[in-house]
């Protein structure tokens, strides 16, 4: 078993993360985490629990880069990577308008697309969402959906990683 990742030194690596919104991070307690299970029927991976709980919705201070597992469809990215700016929380209760970073509130915008049992856990800042998977196999899973190539073949899933410790490892900055 692979141990989990320092988050403090993986954000360091990258530049740095800053709360979504506000001057303070929001992490989500365990009745949050529950919610969130409950509303997709299955259990969170360990070090994303932990990720949330620590944290909540964040930043990236830098552009930070991904390469999947398997190559992207030259159709999404000519040089076969991703980007990810914002790793979803939870709404902060001084900013209630800022419902874009919230887990649950994504999952009901997505509601009639979002397969059973997939989280959506981040977003690219362009529209395409990371997004993984908790109630079927790979169990752990990250996906990017490219909100371009929704409903058509292949559905616009393309894997990234086998779990989020993983992806965030192989994250780079230029």
């Amino acid at each position: 078993m692979t141990a989990l990742p320092d988050f403090a030194i993986e954000f360091n690596r990258l530049g740095g993360i800053e709360p979504a919104v506000g001057a303070e991070y929001n992490p989500l307690n365990e009745r949050a985490i529950r919610a969130i299970e409950a509303r997709v029927g299955g259990s969170l991976p360990t070090s994303y629990r932990r990720f949330l709980t620590t944290y909540g919705a964040s930043l990236f201070c830098e552009t930070v880069f991904f390469r999947p597992n398997k190559p992207f469809p030259r159709k999404y990215s000519k040089n076969n990577r991703g980007t990810i700016t914002t790793l979803l929380g939870q709404q902060h209760p001084r900013f209630p308008k800022a419902k874009h970073i919230d887990i649950l509130h994504t999952i009901e915008v997505l509601q009639e697309t979002l397969p059973e049992g997939l989280v959506p856990i981040g977003d690219d800042g362009g529209g395409d969402k990371i997004c993984m998977w908790i109630a079927k196999k790979p169990y752990g899973g990250i996906v990017l959906w490219d909100h371009e190539n929704r409903g058509q073949s292949g559905d616009g899933f393309y894997p990234v990683d086998a779990s989020f410790d993983e992806w965030i490892r192989s994250m780079t900055v230029d």
